[in-house]
């Protein structure tokens, strides 16, 4: 698990898993896990993508938020370009349907395409649209800095986007591992960093 802060204080802890291939939706995917623990509220994901270009198959999460349980079922249509929410919680039930001009991205996949434009050898100001379900933005490589975690300094890639919504840095290694990612979720300034593991 990784510390999950709002500003200078660690509020939670967070993980995110790649776990390989598999099959959803009938076709060839690769499969992500996303779990967050934050004082009463819990968020487990699901998250199953293509394999080229990373763009979401399906999202199957579970939230619990003070005891209650929410199951949410985001099913994307990439070649649509739309996505249908789907929410079963103790209070409601609600369909939600979106459509979009371009294929619809899922933010947590955000750091995976980043790591793959750092493998094909981008360079600084290499820019690209992101387009989210209630958002849309560039995200831009802005440059190499270093970046403290708890697991030491690192020479990084950073990715920022514009407007300013999210920030990733990944280090410049052979594995380009992801270290710090900020403003990711919603629960308004967070940043979640890389540990020193045993």
């Amino acid at each position: 698990m990784r510390p999950v802060h709002a500003g200078p204080l660690e509020i939670g802890e967070s993980e995110l898993v790649f776990h390989g291939h598999v099959t959803a939706k009938g076709e060839d995917a690769v499969f992500i896990t996303f779990e967050s623990r934050l004082a009463a509220f819990y968020d487990f994901e699901k998250i199953y993508a293509h394999p080229e270009d990373l763009y979401p198959l399906l999202v199957e999460r579970r939230i619990k938020n003070f005891g209650f349980s929410t199951d949410i079922v985001e099913d994307y249509n990439p070649e649509d370009k739309n996505l249908e929410i789907m929410r079963k919680g103790p209070f409601s039930n609600e369909n939600k349907f979106i459509q979009k001009d371009d294929p619809i991205q899922n933010p947590l996949l955000l750091v995976y395409y980043c790591r793959r434009l750092c493998f094909a050898g981008a360079e600084p100001g290499h820019r690209f649209k992101v387009v989210l379900p209630l958002s849309e933005f560039d995200l831009i490589l802005t440059g190499i800095e270093k970046v403290e975690t708890p697991a030491g300094a690192f020479d990084a890639y950073l990715f920022e986007s514009d407007p300013e919504q999210v920030r990733f840095w990944i280090a410049k290694d052979e594995h380009y591992t992801p270290l710090k990612v900020e403003n990711l979720t919603s629960f308004g300034p967070t940043s979640l960093t890389l540990k020193k593991t045993d």
